[in-house]
C-alpha cells in the first residue's frame, strides 16, 4: 500500500520540483539569490533556499560575477556579518552622496572588508551582465538598477577601506539625480545598520526612496550602456520571467523542456540531481 500511496503523489512531487527548479534557474542566471543575507546581499529572510540545497546544486547555480563566483561572494558576506562586532563604520552625507570609513582592528576582518568592497564594486559595474545580490530587497535592487548613475572612489587603508560614492556629474535629469543621491545615502545608512546589528538587520527588507519611482533605470537601458557587452540581455531576462510565470499555471513536461532551454541541459540536470 505504501508503494501505491507514494506513487500517487509523484505528480504533485514533480510539480513542486519543477517549480523549485525553474525558480532556481532564474535566480542563478539573473542574481535572485535567497539565503541568510550578508553585508550587501544574500536575499531577504533567513531561509537557505535553493542556493544551499546541496553542493552540486550550489555549484550549478554559482555562476561567475566577473572574477568572483557567487559562492565566494556569499561566503565572504557571511564571514563579515558573523564578525560584525569586530567592525567599525563611520559615514558622512554630502550634497552629492556619501563618504565612509569602514575598518577593523582584526587584520583578517580588515582584509575581508576590502575584498567585499572590491567584489561589490565590480558587480555594480558589470550589472546586469553578472546579476546582482540581495535583489529581493527593494533598496538593493534599486541600487543595482541605478548603478550607472553612481561613481565610487575606493581607497584601501591598513585597517579597512575609505569610500567616496557620488552621483555621476553628467546626470542632468533632476529626478534621476535626486534618486541616485537618495539611494547612495539610504544604502550607506543600511550598511551601517548591518555593521551594528548583524543578521537581525539582514533579515529585513528596506524600501527604495519614493523619488525613484518614475526615474529611468539601468535595467531598461542595459543594451545602450557601453559596459554591457550583450545587447540581448534584457530580452533574455524577460523570457526567463515568462517561463517562471508559466510554471505557476502548468507543470507539464513542456514546462520542464522550457526550463531546460532556459537554463541549459547541463545546469538543469545538476539541479534535478540534487533533489533525487
Amino acid at each position: 500500500m505504501k508503494t501505491n500511496k507514494y506513487k500517487s503523489l509523484q505528480p504533485q512531487l514533480l510539480s513542486i520540483l519543477l517549480l523549485s527548479t525553474l525558480s532556481a534557474c532564474a535566480n542563478a542566471r539573473y542574481g535572485y539569490h535567497g539565503g541568510g543575507g550578508g553585508w550587501a546581499g544574500g536575499g531577504n529572510g533567513g531561509g537557505q533556499g535553493m542556493g544551499q540545497a546541496s553542493a552540486s546544486a550550489s555549484a550549478a547555480m554559482d555562476g561567475n560575477s566577473g572574477t568572483h563566483s557567487r559562492r565566494e561572494m556569499m561566503q565572504l558576506i557571511h564571514r563579515l556579518v558573523d564578525s560584525h562586532d569586530d567592525v567599525t563604520r563611520y559615514y558622512n552625507e554630502t550634497d552629492v552622496g556619501i563618504e565612509s570609513y569602514t575598518f577593523s582592528d582584526d587584520p583578517d576582518v580588515a582584509t575581508w572588508i576590502q575584498e567585499h568592497v572590491s567584489q561589490m564594486t565590480a558587480l555594480m559595474t558589470s550589472y546586469p551582465e553578472h546579476g546582482g545580490i540581495r535583489m529581493r530587497d527593494p533598496l538593493f535592487k534599486a541600487a543595482f538598477d541605478f548603478s550607472n548613475f553612481h561613481e565610487m572612489s575606493v581607497t584601501n587603508t591598513t585597517d579597512g577601506v575609505r569610500v567616496v560614492q557620488n552621483v555621476v556629474a553628467e546626470v542632468v535629469d533632476t529626478n534621476t539625480k535626486d534618486c541616485a543621491i537618495a539611494i547612495i545615502k539610504e544604502h550607506s545608512a543600511v550598511v551601517s545598520k548591518f555593521v551594528a546589528h548583524g543578521r537581525s538587520e539582514m533579515r529585513k527588507n528596506h524600501e527604495a526612496p519614493t523619488i525613484c519611482k518614475n526615474a529611468p533605470r539601468k535595467v531598461v537601458a542595459a543594451a545602450a550602456d557601453a559596459r554591457i557587452s550583450d545587447p540581448t540581455l534584457a530580452t533574455r531576462a524577460q523570457e526567463t520571467k515568462v517561463v517562471a510565470a508559466a510554471a505557476l499555471e502548468t507543470t507539464t513536461m513542456a514546462t520542464a523542456n522550457a526550463a531546460v532551454m532556459t537554463c541549459g541541459s547541463g545546469q538543469m540536470a545538476s539541479i534535478l540531481h540534487a533533489y533525487y
